[in-house]
């Protein structure tokens, strides 16, 4: 992996219960993760706002890890898109009945090209949380423009990732991704909209990786390209990234 050099914390933001401020009386305070936001040093000076899940317990000080799960928001967004759709609140729910692993969930801000993810954010990850540092134990997801970037890093060598998500991903319609992504041969999720215009170009990719020899988990759900659509399915996004063979190492 590149680009492993200097990578600090330059500063803590703000650190919250992920269920906000306010306890919920309905809920012990064991079952809640909680919500950081950091910002990361990703090279030439640049910094990048990086929100962190941690499950229920990570800060026990019981010397734990855990796998890694990377997701990346949409154009136009940044790394309070993910927490903003559910998505921490369902890890809690899901963790303490037990149908999800505990993970530590990474949502960085990123730009168009994403590369800082995995050259500047995991290497900061693996440093500074309590995580498992190999690509068994890290997945990467993400919405629109950000699930066409995780897919694309899935592909890149080195292969950094152990399975990939594209929720509604603005992918390209070449079919030179598709190669890529069976060579690498990891588990993929796609999902996308029944109502979304960018519902042919994520068929295309999964028909395309089915002519590779490698078949996707293919979803069309009802529903646009929007937070409403993504915040519905947030619970079947992470029963995929914590199965069996990916993220948890299984």
């Amino acid at each position: 992996m590149s680009a492993r050099g200097a990578l600090a914390v330059a500063a803590l933001v703000a650190s919250a219960a992920c269920t906000g401020s306010t306890p919920d009386p309905a809920r012990p305070s064991a079952g809640r993760g909680t919500l950081e936001t950091h910002v990361v040093e990703v090279g030439g000076g640049a910094e990048r706002r990086v929100a962190v899940y941690l499950p229920p317990d990570a800060t026990a000080g019981t010397g734990a890890r855990y796998p890694a799960l990377y997701l990346l928001h949409g154009s136009g967004a940044d790394e309070t898109q993910w927490p903003a759709i559910g998505m921490t609140d369902a890890a809690d729910r899901m963790i303490t009945d037990g149908s999800l692993p505990p993970i530590v969930i990474v949502m960085p801000d990123i730009d168009a090209d994403g590369q800082a993810v995995t050259d500047a954010v995991v290497p900061w990850a693996e440093a500074h949380l309590p995580v498992v540092p190999d690509a068994a134990h890290r997945a990467i997801g993400g919405i629109s423009r950000g699930g066409a970037t995780a897919l694309r890093l899935a592909a890149t060598r080195p292969y950094e990732y152990s399975r990939v998500g594209g929720h509604s991903a603005a992918v390209p319609a070449d079919g030179a991704l598709a190669e890529r992504l069976a060579v690498w041969g990891g588990p993929i999720w796609l999902d996308v909209g029944s109502q979304d215009s960018l519902q042919k170009r994520v068929g295309l990719l999964s028909s395309d990786l089915e002519g590779h020899g490698t078949v996707a988990q293919y979803h069309i759900y009802d529903g646009g390209h929007d937070r409403a659509y993504w915040g519905a399915h947030v619970q079947d996004y992470l029963r995929f990234y914590g199965g069996s063979g990916g993220v948890d190492g299984g």
